[in-house]
């Protein structure tokens, strides 16, 4: 009984602090992240206070409704994807299973609705700050125990996995982290925090600052690089393209190059090679992963109704009961999931989104302003390999930063009413928006 009240207090805290400082929130989930597999491991399965990352959101939120009379500003764009996903939550027959699939949606789009909200235009250096820091960190952790304390039998135990059946999952026991669990999703946090590493890099002309943003992008790649995830290899070269395009010298350009190089040949990640070699021979064809995408696309053109609306939230791309039991099913592909879920209605409101998120944002002054694109763009790239949106250590840098990006036109738009400036009387009356514009 005593959990409850718990949550009660976490969850007024979290009021208490968005009313007057929501910011401090925002970095607290993307610093509270990658170590949310901790309070798991510390605490058994049945227990309530594993919710506690839905009181924290729920108290952002309510405090950021306060802290603005009651009025949320959602963009039209997300508003429009989250009324589809209530709806989708309807259409299965099991009405718990609509309501975990749209709380698995949506909790961390909400995440935007509140960063958006306060029309925070520094909101995105400090949660780019926190993430470089964060990473950093986290990166450290990773690399020193899969170098020194990794431990498959502990991994294995807390994976339920039997010893007749270690075989099996040889790589995946050396890639497994005891704190992290999975590294995919690991994988892309860190990309997102290199990324405004780099940027930070790029940012800086000389001296301390400079170096010390080079030596947390290498740390961060390299704990990327040792998860051996493809899909985060992939992110990661899309990430670094989009911030290198915004070097100002070719020699920036070069030791940017040559740094990433440095770090692929200093850590040598073997498994990621052999990962390499797999995806680039004949067995992909017979892997999980190829059979899942095409399953999927048949499922989808079996009907109309799975063509156009799909079969509902938390229907596919999760843990589904067959004759044998539970089984994890996972489409490996964040948009193949839309579409089994929500249809081709929801994959366009979601591509329709994707497209609203190029808009420039309000960081577009900032040193932030490579990263943020960057960033995006790596998580969007590795959806094409994973699911990944709705997990926490991803989630919550991601629809941060997109919320900040959704709100950069209407600020943009109110600064400049707010720049008129009308000559003394007697002379041609002209408003001056230019600098609030940017033009």
């Amino acid at each position: 009984m005593w959990e409850i009240p718990i949550l009660g207090l976490i969850a007024a805290a979290a009021v208490a602090i968005a009313c007057h400082r929501p910011a401090a929130l925002f970095i607290f989930l993307v610093v509270a992240g990658p170590y949310y597999g901790v309070t798991r491991l510390m605490l058994t399965t049945d227990s309530l206070l594993i919710a506690w990352k839905d009181a924290l959101l729920a108290g952002l939120l309510g405090g950021i409704i306060l802290r603005l009379h009651g009025r949320l500003k959602c963009p039209i764009s997300l508003t429009v994807l989250l009324i589809y996903c209530g709806v989708s939550a309807c259409i299965p027959g099991d009405w718990e299973i609509g309501a975990l699939g749209f709380r698995a949606t949506c909790q961390w789009m909400l995440l935007a609705v509140g960063a958006s909200s306060l029309r925070d235009p520094s909101l995105v250096r400090k949660v780019g700050r926190a993430l470089i820091w964060s990473g950093t960190g986290a990166a450290i952790i990773y690399i020193v125990e899969r170098l020194f304390y990794h431990n498959p039998d502990q991994i294995a135990a807390n994976m339920g996995i039997r010893a007749d059946d270690r075989w099996r999952y040889t790589m995946v026991l050396d890639r497994f982290s005891v704190i992290y669990g999975n590294p995919n999703s690991f994988a892309i946090f860190l990309v997102i925090c290199a990324c405004f590493a780099f940027a930070w890099y790029l940012s800086e002309s000389a001296g301390r600052a400079r170096s010390l943003a080079m030596v947390c992008s290498v740390v961060c790649v390299a704990g990327a690089l040792f998860t051996a995830s493809r899909g985060g290899l992939a992110a990661s070269l899309v990430g670094i393209v989009l911030v290198g395009r915004q070097g100002t010298k070719k020699f920036r350009r070069a030791a940017f190059a040559g740094v990433l190089a440095s770090s692929l040949f200093f850590f040598q990640p073997d498994l990621l090679t052999q990962r390499l070699h797999e995806t680039n021979s004949d067995k992909f064809f017979s892997s999980y992963r190829y059979h899942a995408w095409t399953s999927t696309l048949e499922r989808a053109v079996s009907s109309p109704q799975l063509l156009l609306v799909g079969s509902g939230l938390g229907t596919y791309g999760g843990y589904v009961s067959d004759i044998r039991g539970t089984s994890d099913v996972i489409t490996e592909n964040q948009f193949f999931k839309i579409l089994g879920e929500q249809g081709l209605l929801g994959l366009l409101l979601m591509f329709g989104l994707m497209w609203r998120l190029r808009t420039p944002g309000a960081e577009a002054g900032s040193d932030s302003a490579p990263a943020v694109s960057a960033a995006i763009a790596a998580v969007l790239t590795y959806c094409l390999l994973g699911n990944i949106l709705d997990g926490l250590i991803v989630a919550v840098p991601f629809w941060i930063i997109a919320g900040v990006r959704l709100s950069a036109v209407p600020l943009q738009r109110m600064r400049a009413n707010l720049s008129y400036r009308w000559i003394p009387s007697g002379e041609a009356s002209q408003p001056i928006a230019g600098r609030a514009l940017g033009v």
